[in-house]
């Protein structure tokens, strides 16, 4: 079995190479079946119909659903904010003085 996978975008209002649609067309000749991760990929590269399944990307919410609190991590982490923000105005401040504004 011969599932090509290659799909994975769908270039709207992109112009696909000579060399991709060679490629393509080979592959899809010889696949038994092609995947992509959704009807408007298979389209744009034109899969065939009889061959093309979607498998959709996908996000397991119940993976976030036992965060520790955003504070708690930040004090794990040793994340100052208040520093980073400091320090990022003073690096704009910078920029604009060197700028002549």
């Amino acid at each position: 079995i011969f599932i090509d996978g290659t799909i994975r975008s769908a270039p709207y209002g992109h112009t696909i190479s000579f060399k991709t649609k060679l490629l393509n067309y080979f592959n899809f000749c010889s696949a038994d079946c092609v995947i992509g991760n959704s009807q408007a990929g298979l389209a744009s590269f034109r899969a065939p119909k009889r061959k093309s399944y979607v498998i959709h990307n996908g996000f397991n919410l119940s993976r976030i659903n036992n965060l520790e609190d955003r504070d708690v991590v930040k004090k794990k982490l040793e994340i100052d904010t208040d520093k980073i923000r400091n320090k990022l105005y003073k690096q704009i401040e910078e920029i604009d003085t060197s700028k002549g504004n």
